[in-house]
C-alpha cells in the first residue's frame, strides 16, 4: 500500500536536512534549523551594535568601556505547506521511485516559498539604485557602493531574472563561474560581474518594463527553519490512494538594515 511505503518521520527529517542547501538565497543568509514554534508565533531575533572605535589611553588612565548592546526585532513565524497523492497502482508500478520523487517535489515546493519570502525581504531595503537600459557593470558597482563597505574581502550577490542572463554573460568584464573556483559566495551562481556573484532566479520580478533586481551582501538575511518537515498522510481507502502533506514552520527577515540594494532596471 502507498501508506506503507513512505516513512513519514524519516522523510520529514531528510527534507529538513536537505532544505537549507536548496535555498536560492541561502548564500546571503545565516540559516538556523533549530526553530521551535508554531505559525503565527512572534519571536525576537537579535543583533549586536558596534562598541565603537578604540580610544587613546594615557599611562595610568583607565581603559574606557562601552556597553555591548543587543538590539532586537519581532518577527512572525509562517508555515508553508504542500501535498501530493499516490494511488496504490502508482506504488506497485514505480516502487521507491515515487518516494524519491515525492521527497524532491516537497523539498522544491517548500524551498520555493521560502525563496519567495527571501526575495521580498531583500526588496524591502531602503537602499535603491535605478538604471535605464540593460543592467551594466557600472550599475552593479554603483549599487555595491551604497553599502559603504570597508571590507575589501566582503562578497556580494546579484539576483537577476533568467531573461537578463544573456545580456549579463555578454557584458564586458563578466567572469564565468568556472573561472572563480571556491571564491563563489552562492552555489549555482553563473559568474561574477562588478564584484557580485550573479544568480538567476524567476523570483526576481518584472513589472511592465522594469526588472526589480537585488544586490545582497553576506549574511543580509536571517532564515530560521525547523529541524524536520512535518509529513502526514491521509488514506482514502475507497479510492485506494494516499495523500501526503508536508509543512514547514519558518521565518525570513532582513538581518541587516543595509543588507541589500534594490536595483530597478528600466528597459526600453
Amino acid at each position: 500500500m502507498a501508506n506503507q511505503l513512505i516513512n513519514n518521520v524519516v522523510l520529514g527529517e531528510v527534507i529538513g536536512a536537505e532544505l537549507p542547501s536548496k535555498l536560492k538565497f541561502g548564500g546571503v543568509a545565516t540559516v538556523d534549523n533549530t526553530l521551535v514554534g508554531q505559525a503565527g508565533d512572534t519571536i525576537k531575533v537579535e543583533k549586536y551594535t558596534y562598541i565603537g572605535e578604540a580610544e587613546n589611553v594615557s599611562e595610568g588612565s583607565p581603559i574606557p568601556t562601552a556597553d555591548l548592546v543587543m538590539t532586537s526585532q519581532s518577527v512572525t513565524l509562517s508555515k508553508a505547506g504542500k501535498g501530493f497523492e499516490l494511488t496504490d497502482e502508482d506504488v506497485q508500478r514505480r516502487g521507491n521511485e515515487v518516494v524519491n520523487e515525492g521527497k524532491r517535489q516537497l523539498t522544491m515546493s517548500i524551498s520555493d516559498k521560502i525563496d519567495t519570502d527571501s526575495y521580498t525581504s531583500l526588496k524591502s531595503t531602503k537602499l535603491k539604485h535605478t538604471c535605464a537600459g540593460k543592467l551594466t557593470f557600472q550599475d552593479i558597482v554603483r549599487a555595491i557602493a551604497l553599502f559603504e563597505s570597508e571590507d575589501d574581502n566582503e562578497k556580494f550577490a546579484l539576483y537577476i531574472h533568467p531573461n537578463q542572463e544573456a545580456d549579463i554573460i555578454l557584458t564586458q568584464d563578466f567572469i564565468p563561474a568556472s573561472n572563480l573556483g571556491d571564491q563563489i559566495l552562492v552555489n549555482g551562481a553563473i559568474g561574477r560581474l562588478g564584484g557580485a556573484d550573479v544568480v538567476k532566479t524567476k523570483k526576481v520580478k518584472k513589472v511592465a518594463n522594469k526588472y526589480h533586481n537585488v544586490v545582497a551582501r553576506e549574511r543580509a538575511l536571517g532564515i530560521k527553519l525547523g529541524k524536520s518537515v512535518g509529513i502526514e498522510d491521509e488514506r482514502d481507502a475507497k479510492h485506494q490512494k494516499t495523500a501526503y502533506y508536508g509543512s514547514e514552520v519558518y521565518v525570513v527577515y532582513l538581518a541587516k538594515d543595509n543588507g541589500a540594494v534594490e536595483v530597478v532596471t528600466t528597459e526600453a
